[in-house]
């Protein structure tokens, strides 16, 4: 991170009085500048923040602090399909594209590094861009955003998996690649399917959450629904309803799953229909088979596109009791893959069957 200009301590003292970082990790820097504060307050460590010039060098690591990414991983799913037949060169054809694109001057983005798997099967990418913020503190104004893009074969297509820290963040990847697909000077060598609920029947919405609950896990064993989301407007990306918190409707939805019910035949399911309101996202706990572990996870359509988000993680403490324990990144992005491809996989049958049922 570079800083462009200048900020004042009064951006600094806004910054943790807003809570945009916590006290703690306010207390971790101050520290490594060698001052140590007795304060444990908010309002005092803001105060006495006001009144020391930091210099340029602790405002970078101030930044870099902001940047980091959130404790779980976040992760949309778009898929591509080579427009020529021939597989073996289709890695190659789309590596190529990404190398020329990383070249074009003056672009909103910049692709940090572009890797082939060993067996040329898949294809990572490293990109990011920047983001403006609204707000009147100059150092958050603008921030990089750095997404993991990962894209492997599955069937005759390829999934584009977008590891992300904000919900919304992926948006910019999935245009960056509508752009290549559509530019005539680019010659593009695939098409972009992305993975849509309103692509789905009002029934069929309903049984992708159904069909995920219901699914045989390899490794894994469904606990609970610990929350759903609703929305009657299909363009509106903004939740209307979240059952979190309503206990009974959640417990009725959660029991038809786990007993292999049909969730058209919950009361509170049947009337939010009746009222044209659709699932758009539904958490599932899961417990591992074998290992001490539990995992929360959202399936999404928040912001149109599907989402895996890692919600909350826990393992067994010494007394055998669960607690909330972060996993490994690259544990969070194997169990991210999985539960994508599962829902590829139920939400690709259910679009084959409504065109079956379209013909029939």
């Amino acid at each position: 991170m570079t800083i462009e200009t200048y900020v004042t301590c009064e951006d600094f003292k806004k910054i943790i009085d807003d809570k945009v970082i916590n006290a703690s990790a306010i207390k971790q820097i101050l520290q490594k500048k060698g001052i140590l504060p007795v304060y444990t307050y908010t309002e005092d460590l803001a105060e006495l923040s006001y009144r020391i010039f930091y210099g340029s060098a602790f405002m970078i690591s101030l930044g870099e602090m902001l940047n980091l990414e959130q404790n779980n991983l976040k992760s949309t799913v778009a898929i591509i399909k080579p427009k020529s037949n021939n597989k073996m060169d289709f890695i190659q054809e789309i590596n190529n594209e990404f190398q020329n694109a990383r070249k074009i001057p003056q672009t909103l983005y910049t692709i940090n590094n572009i890797t082939k798997s060993k067996d040329n099967s898949s294809i990572n990418i490293e990109y990011s861009y920047k983001k403006t913020f609204k707000g009147k503190i100059s150092l958050l104004e603008k921030r990089d955003v750095n997404l993991n893009v990962t894209i492997t074969p599955v069937d005759d297509k390829y999934k584009v998996n977008i590891v992300h820290e904000g919900v919304s963040d992926s948006k910019h990847f999935i245009n960056f690649l509508d752009d290549m697909m559509n530019n005539p000077q680019s010659k593009s060598s695939f098409n972009l399917s992305r993975i849509l609920l309103r692509n789905l029947t009002v029934d069929r919405k309903v049984q992708f959450f159904d069909k995920f609950g219901g699914y045989k896990f390899t490794d894994w064993i469904l606990r609970d629904i610990t929350s759903v989301s609703l929305n009657k407007d299909q363009n509106d990306e903004e939740e209307l309803f979240d059952s979190q918190d309503q206990s009974e409707p959640l417990h009725g939805i959660s029991s038809a799953i786990l007993h292999g019910g049909d969730l058209r035949k919950v009361e509170f399911v049947n009337e939010c229909m009746k009222k044209g309101f659709f699932f758009q996202s539904m958490r599932y706990k899961l417990e591992h088979k074998s290992e001490p572990k539990l995992i929360e996870i959202d399936i999404s359509f928040k912001q149109n596109d599907l989402k895996v988000i890692i919600y909350k993680t826990y393992e067994t403490d010494e007394n055998g009791k669960y607690q909330t324990h972060m996993f490994s990144h690259n544990k969070q992005n194997e169990y991210i893959d999985y539960f994508q491809n599962i829902a590829y996989e139920i939400y690709a049958n259910l679009i084959q069957s409504q065109k079956q049922d379209a013909i029939s």
